[in-house]
């Protein structure tokens, strides 16, 4: 039976909260219907556990769990959290202590339906994970904080892979007055192409 709150498993919410986040992830989901979903970035464990409680999917969250920023600063994240989501959730909770620029080898044979790219906000990790999405052929990117850099290396590098956003949500916190959105992409593929333009 699945923890009905995260308080129960002792996680943190993090950066994204349960009551305006969660509603996002659900449509994610329902859009997407993955059954087996890349996190990159996991922080204190709040995003993986509304992966995990809302959907029946398998998880693989990714994070070096030190700040690629500056390594003389301490990361926030929680390491902990990860063996409580390993313990409530043991058939479909992975781990992999990395950064994402180093992931591919641990990656290799496995199919994703959905990225969630929230890790490194610096070009170098943004480009490094919309490549890794197309690298590994996953059809739907949810990308946090889709504004400045996440943004600017969007537009300038990979909109053409991309059908425009299918869904555009504002999360609660703000970035100079607005709404930081996460946006839906869909990868093109032939067949989707076909359909949307003949």
């Amino acid at each position: 039976m699945k923890p009905q709150r995260m308080t129960d498993l002792g996680i943190e919410e993090g950066c994204l909260h349960w009551d305006n986040d969660a509603p996002f992830l659900a449509d994610a989901l329902a859009i997407s219907q993955p059954k087996n979903i890349l996190e990159l970035g996991y922080f204190s464990g709040g995003s993986a556990y509304m992966w995990l409680h809302l959907s029946d999917a398998k998880l693989t969250s990714v994070d070096p769990m030190v700040n690629l920023y500056d390594p003389g600063v301490k990361h926030d994240g929680s390491i902990e959290s990860v063996y409580k989501l390993k313990g409530a959730f043991p058939d479909r909770f992975t781990f992999i202590q990395k950064d994402s620029k180093l992931v591919r080898p641990d990656l290799a044979g496995q199919k994703f339906d959905l990225i969630f790219i929230d890790g490194d906000h610096r070009p170098i990790g943004i480009r490094n994970d919309f490549n890794l999405a197309l690298e590994l052929g996953i059809p739907w990117v949810l990308a946090d904080d889709f504004v400045t850099d996440v943004l600017t290396v969007y537009h300038n590098e990979f909109r053409d892979k991309f059908l425009p956003p299918v869904r555009v949500y504002p999360r609660k916190d703000l970035f100079q007055g607005q709404p930081i959105p996460i946006v839906l992409l869909r990868q093109r593929d032939a067949a989707i192409d076909k359909r949307y333009h003949g």
